[in-house]
């Protein structure tokens, strides 16, 4: 785990990691959680995860939340609340507040522009 450019070997271990972890969107991840799976300290792996990815793992996990929770709500009809729950947030008001943060809509405006 050199400085500068990652090692192939490490940025593939990485990508593994972080297959893991977006398999369990709905799991309440920690740095220090993702980081015991790539085996280093929780500070060296948001080093390294941020020189593999060019975003933070805690931000990459929110923006794979949201993602997901807009690919469900086009493709479901299933409660934001449930919605919130199954990605990982206790608090359906927390996740509304992410969601709008990076959509610039709440999910309910964002289910109905892709309905018409």
């Amino acid at each position: 785990y050199g400085d500068g450019q990652l090692k192939p070997s490490v940025k593939n271990h990485l990508r593994q990691v972080r297959s893991r972890i977006f398999a369990k969107l709905g799991h309440d991840w920690t740095v220090k959680e993702m980081a015991e799976l790539a085996y280093v300290s929780p500070s060296r792996f948001h080093t390294v995860y941020r020189a593999a990815f060019g975003i933070s793992p805690m931000d990459d996990l929110i923006h794979a939340r949201i993602d997901t929770a807009k690919n469900r709500l086009c493709n479901s009809n299933e409660s934001v609340n449930r919605l919130a729950l199954e990605l990982g947030y206790k608090n359906v008001t927390h996740f509304c507040r992410q969601f709008k943060k990076i959509t610039g809509m709440t999910p309910v405006e964002f289910r109905k522009t892709q309905a018409e």
